[in-house]
């Protein structure tokens, strides 16, 4: 076994050979520096994998303790429906009877178009009655432009006058139509039979 010091001669070149002096200092230096260097790679690589994963584990955890706010909407206001609040009857003494529809909520400036119906549920023949007269279909005029046409802007009541439609007919029950403009059911509603008054 060859022990130092001894000397290694390299022969890159043939006219410039290269020596080295090796001895016990030359190979501890050598060894020291080996062992520096392997030390910070291993270091190093521990760093990198190891505080990858906590910053990925701390990104999760951070994910996963996010807290959400409700987004804040404006509360508009939803208009009321239109509808009626009222509706009477007057039985005159000569035959006439006079039906008062009282509307509530109606836009202002529109215009709609009114059906009457004595008796929607009536299963004898001539005991329904359509006001203005229309054919029906499922209980529901056919066109609903041919009803009574009512502007919300002149007034908030509507009066139709009944005479020979219902003669003979035992008023039990009346259905009020109402239409838009674009023939939207707005109104579908339904009175019971009123106290008779005559004036």
């Amino acid at each position: 076994m060859i022990k130092p010091p001894f000397t290694v001669l390299i022969l890159k070149n043939t006219h410039h050979p290269v020596t080295i002096r090796v001895t016990k200092g030359f190979i501890l230096t050598t060894f020291v520096f080996i062992s520096v260097v392997s030390i910070l790679i291993g270091i190093g690589t521990f760093y990198l994998v190891f505080n990858t994963n906590i910053e990925t584990h701390e990104a999760f955890i951070n994910s996963s303790s996010i807290m959400y706010i409700p987004l804040q909407t404006e509360n508009t206001p939803t208009p009321p429906k239109p509808d009626i609040h009222n509706l009477s009857v007057n039985y005159h003494k000569n035959g006439e009877t006079e039906v008062t529809i009282h509307f509530s909520s109606l836009p202002e400036a529109m215009r709609v178009f009114v059906w009457l119906i004595v008796n929607p549920h009536a299963e004898t023949p001539g005991e329904m009655v359509v006001y203005p007269r229309s054919p029906v279909f499922r209980g529901l005029p056919v066109d609903y432009r041919n009803g009574v046409v009512f502007l919300s802007s002149e007034s908030d009541s509507l009066t139709i006058s009944l005479s020979d439609e219902i003669n003979g007919i035992d008023i039990q029950q009346f259905r009020i139509l109402v239409y838009s403009s674009e023939g939207i059911l707005l109104i579908d509603k339904n009175f019971g039979k009123k106290a008779k008054s005559e004036t």
